[in-house]
């Protein structure tokens, strides 16, 4: 009877570490999934801040490259505007000029004339 009973107590012993031991596991798994779940977070929203990032730089290079399209813009408007100026400039001196030669071959047909 005493051996049943020091069996009873041991299988009880046994059977309340089998217990604790499944606990500790189960403890132990649940703090390694959360673990993981915590490490995916940091890494999904490191991933968030590299997109976002990525996505500032896009939008300031767009934003630079239309600066620098309108400045380059202003820069021939302004170089056909000179070059149109250069030209009505040159068209008035060729027919000033024309008026000259004519007044000086009309004046050398009179003269020849005589």
């Amino acid at each position: 009877a005493a051996l049943a009973e020091a069996e009873g107590r041991l299988g009880a012993r046994l059977a309340a570490a089998v217990g604790e031991a499944a606990r500790e596991a189960a403890a132990a798994e649940a703090r390694q999934g959360a673990e993981r779940a915590l490490d995916l977070a940091k890494h999904e929203s490191t991933m968030g801040q590299l997109a976002a990032a990525v996505e500032a730089v896009h939008t300031s290079s767009e934003r630079r490259d239309a600066e620098q399209r309108a400045h380059a813009d202003a820069q021939l408007a302004a170089v056909r505007s000179q070059l149109a100026a250069a030209e009505a400039d040159a068209r008035s001196q060729l027919a000033a000029a024309a008026e000259v030669w004519r007044g000086q071959l009309e004046a050398a047909v009179a003269a020849a004339a005589d």
